[in-house]
């Protein structure tokens, strides 16, 4: 029994989309409208036809109010539109709506959360919080209105935009506009920002963490969203639970109820967000690699360690929180497979009084730690370390100094290093340093903050005295993401209804998942699909079963997929569904791509 289905795929951060030439004309819109009113209409007439068959002739009264609300529905979006069709043609013709920054899904949200906020004191006051712009919605016109409190004479945009995100009238002071104003532009993009945040909500209650959010402001708004979970995290001294409710973007509750799967989305892409987000918080890859490692925005230089703001802080000791959230939820949260293992053991290298401590307070020696942990963790060379960390160095030790400190950038080409000398071997320590620092310095402060964070949360959850070996705090947190281990996770849940096409179909994809010609991005989006998670937790199975028949359910040739079981169905039997099959392993493939990992027709939300 699948728990409900969404109309929301997993959130795909799509750089093009939010770059893209958005233009709606009046006429299209009217068009659209009409063709509503046109299929609505028989639609409902069946409706109300299968109801006096299936229950009486003493449901005719109902179907008939039925039939009547659905048709006047339709009527009065008609007649809606006609009327800013004529107004639109008065004023010139068809509006654009023409931006770098602007999408539908913008306009629904912006709207539906301006309306909301003009409907109660609080939450505009909320709405308008850090905001150079006066907001209010006309609940006469239906319009949103923005005056600009930064400009001469605080000119007032106002636009009409339709439950579906069109652009029915534009005006400036009163004055119609074919095209949106370019000059307002700038304070759009905030106000859209605004409206994801006032429709979040989150909420401690118990051991349970209520969570209702837009699902795509998970990656545009990340760090809001971690700092509020964060927050949430700081109450009480238990593990608390997630109970997640998406939106959509009109702020209605989207189908579907949490039996897992969606918490693990909520999770999965708010760390997808935070690594892709270019805010406070920074992540950055080795050369030809996947992983990330946390970094400062400043390098090291001048013999000194670069630290983390004040803002950079609070985020990156609460991204430690949500990651010991993580191990304590037993694998039912996932951040995905996503950093390095070096960070892990750079922050288990420090002791809880250690984590505790100002970063520029922390001792040579922690920090010295936490770099050959991070070297260690790259297999990489740690003998600078151990120069660095020696009390005394002999003669053969200060020459080996020598050697490496003279490969950094700007050292004097005639330099002659003397033991004994002072200022010399001054010279060569601070050139160690910089070999040391200048590859991993960056790294360090941020690592800190997150090690505070882990120890802030086992201390608040009264286990701080629990022994956690780094390697297993990483592969808990993080799951595995190889091929070969989703391959081998594949169960078929044995029964009648298995059949060797099923079986077949179950190899097929298991050669996918471990032919190395397959991308890491599609076997990522091929566990999200069936778990939630874009990585797989530890001993964690993908279960298989045979696709329901009967009440009208069509078989498909993809998989259909219920992430709050971490099951996928496939059909028993060869089947076709618009120009794909399953009737090869190569058109089998291509429809498992196209109409399950790509598409939201067939993806279950449990």
């Amino acid at each position: 029994m699948t728990c409900g289905i969404t109309a929301n795929r997993p959130f795909n951060l799509d750089y093009a989309e939010l770059n893209m030439e958005y233009t709606y004309s009046a006429q299209e819109y009217l068009a659209e409208r009409v063709a509503a009113f046109v299929y609505a209409v028989p639609l409902a007439l069946i409706a109300a036809a299968e109801l006096i068959v299936k229950n009486g002739l003493f449901l005719v009264f109902n179907a008939a109010v039925f039939v009547i609300k659905t048709v006047t529905w339709a009527v009065l979006k008609v007649i809606e539109v006609v009327s800013s069709y004529f107004g639109a043609q008065a004023s010139g013709g068809g509006l654009q709506l023409i931006s770098t920054h602007f999408t539908a899904d913008d306009l629904i949200t912006f709207r539906s959360a301006l309306r909301l906020a003009t409907s109660s004191e609080n939450r505009a006051q909320v709405f308008l919080e850090h905001l150079a712009y006066s907001l209010w919605f006309d609940q006469a016109t239906q319009t949103v209105n923005v005056q600009d409190m930064n400009r001469e004479g605080h000119p007032t945009l106002c636009l009409q935009i339709a439950e579906g995100g069109q652009v029915l009238s534009i005006k400036v002071d009163g004055v119609d506009q074919a095209v949106f104003p370019p000059e307002y532009e700038a304070c759009m993009y905030p106000c859209f920002m605004k409206s994801l945040e006032v429709s979040s909500n989150y909420l401690k209650e118990g051991d349970n963490i209520a969570i209702r959010v837009i699902r795509r402001g998970l990656c545009e708004i990340p760090e809001y969203h971690l700092d509020e979970l964060g927050r949430e995290l700081q109450v009480g001294n238990r593990t608390p639970s997630l109970h997640l409710q998406f939106l959509t973007n009109s702020l209605d509750r989207d189908e579907g109820i949490d039996a897992g799967g969606p918490r693990r989305d909520y999770f999965d892409d708010l760390m997808r967000g935070l690594l892709l987000n270019k805010g406070e918080l920074r992540f950055v890859a080795q050369a030809n690699a996947t992983l990330r490692m946390p970094v400062t925005a400043d390098p090291y230089r001048n013999n000194r360690l670069p630290d983390i703001s004040q803002i950079e802080r609070p985020l990156y000791q609460k991204l430690g929180a949500a990651m010991m959230l993580a191990y304590r939820s037993n694998g039912a949260l996932l951040v995905g497979r996503r950093f390095e293992d070096a960070l892990f053991r750079a922050a288990f290298s420090l002791t809880p009084a250690e984590a505790d401590m100002q970063f520029a307070n922390l001792t040579p020696a922690a920090k010295l730690r936490m770099s050959r942990a991070i070297l260690q963790a790259r297999e990489a060379n740690t003998r600078v370390v151990d120069l660095l960390e020696a009390a005394h160095l002999d003669e053969a030790g200060w020459a080996e100094a020598a050697a490496i400190a003279e490969m950094t950038e700007g050292w004097p080409a005639d330099f002659e290093f003397e033991q004994g000398n002072a200022e010399h071997e001054r010279q060569v320590l601070e050139g160690l340093r910089t070999v040391l620092f200048g590859e991993v310095g960056r790294y360090l402060a941020p690592i800190h903050a997150i090690a505070k964070g882990i120890t802030d949360t086992r201390r608040r959850w009264n286990i701080i005295g629990e022994a956690i070996d780094w390697r297993v705090f990483s592969d808990t947190i993080q799951g595995r993401i190889d091929g070969a281990t989703i391959a081998n996770s594949l169960q078929i849940n044995e029964g009648p209804a298995i059949t060797p096409h099923l079986r077949q179909k179950v190899e097929w994809i298991r050669e996918w998942l471990q032919d190395p010609a397959t991308p890491q991005d599609d076997i990522r989006e091929f566990v999200k699909f069936a778990t939630g998670s874009s990585s797989l937790g530890q001993g964690a199975r993908i279960r298989v079963s045979s696709q329901a028949v009967g009440y009208g359910q069509v078989l498909v040739p993809a998989a259909v997929g219920h992430s709050c079981f971490s099951t996928i169905d496939l059909s028993a039997q060869p089947c076709a569904y618009g120009r794909h099959n399953d009737h090869t392993k190569q058109n089998f493939l291509l429809a498992l791509k196209e109409l399950s990992l790509t598409q939201a027709g067939n993806y279950f939300m449990g």
